[in-house]
């Protein structure tokens, strides 16, 4: 599913991400199903339904955080997906605080794929907080900051030898 929505096949992605969502739930298996909802999550949100993005990260948020299940990864990375809804809608402050509470947790985890996709979402937030910062000084401090978070996601790809990351946060350095 994930593949057929790369390739621009939304509503065959939909559906096949669905059925692997309704078949993990089925079965039992908690990852498959967060990572299918993630996936589709991901769509909506590409294709605009940002509304839709945003309801189906949050309920898969409450299902990673179950005692049963206790998923970090995939709570961590629904996390960025719900920030980054959050943002889509400008509700710029709820993002911020979303992602501010894991952050520390995140860096904590040593994982380098989450740090870096939450470092690449918290430089897209400063981003959105330059557009509507009241002075310049905010402005400058912003950039600064949205600077240094996508320097370290950046890193971290280089690190971890992703050049398709590396060149989605380049794309972003020179839109700012």
């Amino acid at each position: 599913g994930h593949i057929a929505v790369g390739m621009g096949n939304l509503s065959e992605g939909r559906q096949v991400l669905e059925q692997a969502i309704t078949l993990s739930a089925e079965h039992r298996f908690a990852t498959c199903a967060l990572l299918g909802w993630r996936f589709l999550a991901e769509a909506e949100l590409a294709s605009g339904s940002h509304e839709v993005a945003l309801e189906i990260a949050s309920s898969a948020i409450e299902v990673s955080q179950r005692p049963e299940i206790q998923n970090d990864y995939e709570q961590y990375m629904l996390v960025n997906t719900k920030a980054r809804c959050l943002m889509a809608i400008d509700e710029v402050r709820q993002a911020g605080r979303l992602l501010e509470g894991y952050w520390p947790k995140i860096v904590q985890s040593a994982c380098p794929p989450l740090i870096a996709h939450t470092a690449f979402s918290i430089g897209m937030l400063y981003q959105k907080m330059i557009a509507v910062a009241p002075s310049s000084a905010i402005q400058a401090k912003h950039r600064a900051k949205s600077n240094e978070f996508l320097a370290k996601s950046k890193q971290v790809w280089k690190d971890l030898g992703n050049p398709y990351r590396i060149q989605k946060v380049n794309q972003v350095q020179m839109n700012a």
